[in-house]
């Protein structure tokens, strides 16, 4: 039977407060500059030297938010993705999502990816993943913990509140990225 995702322990002691009212700044200039370039089924939006904003189409109202000024809050970020370097990470965005979060499969350079849920205010949250076949996984979104899934298996999120997560995507493939984390099983910032 194939595997699809993985809980993964991460353990992270941090403040969320400044890095989800620098976020919602950053969200709310979304509306003043004009889409720049579609990806996929995402809408993207360049703010300059504050970043972008990614806009899931296919989705309620679900954003992936890449600035520097976030990552600027969390001054542990740097080591984290330092100790996650032989995986080929991205930067570490956050992912805002308030409602269902529609099918859709990640970029196809970055074919696995880690979500650290840090806020939830739908305790039923779940993320779901099925292939081609119809095999199913399911995860719950639970505030704290950690999963890294193939992003290249459609997946979707059930929710019906606000669901917040640092995303990191990987250049390495799931197995890899599985591998790794058997390999080191409790990651502590």
């Amino acid at each position: 039977m194939p595997q699809y995702h993985q809980m993964v322990d991460i353990q992270i002691q941090h403040d969320w407060t400044k890095t989800m009212d620098v976020t919602r700044k950053v969200l709310s200039l979304k509306d003043s500059v004009e889409q720049s370039t579609e990806f996929g089924y995402s809408d993207h939006y360049d703010l300059g030297q504050l970043g972008n904003i990614s806009d899931h189409r296919l989705s309620e109202s679900w954003y992936r938010i890449s600035s520097q000024l976030i990552r600027n809050t969390m001054p542990w970020l740097p080591l984290l993705l330092d100790v996650l370097k032989d995986l080929g990470p991205d930067h570490g965005d956050i992912s805002y999502l308030s409602g269902d979060a529609g099918v859709h499969i990640d970029q196809k350079t970055t074919p696995s990816a880690l979500n650290y849920i840090f806020y939830n205010t739908d305790p039923d949250a779940y993320t779901w993943i099925q292939d081609e076949s119809g095999y199913e996984e399911v995860y719950p979104s639970i505030i704290n913990t950690s999963v890294i899934l193939n992003a290249h298996v459609p997946h979707g999120i059930k929710n019906n509140g606000d669901r917040w997560a640092l995303s990191i995507h990987f250049n390495a493939d799931y197995e890899t990225t599985k591998q790794w984390f058997d390999r080191n099983p409790l990651l502590k910032i």
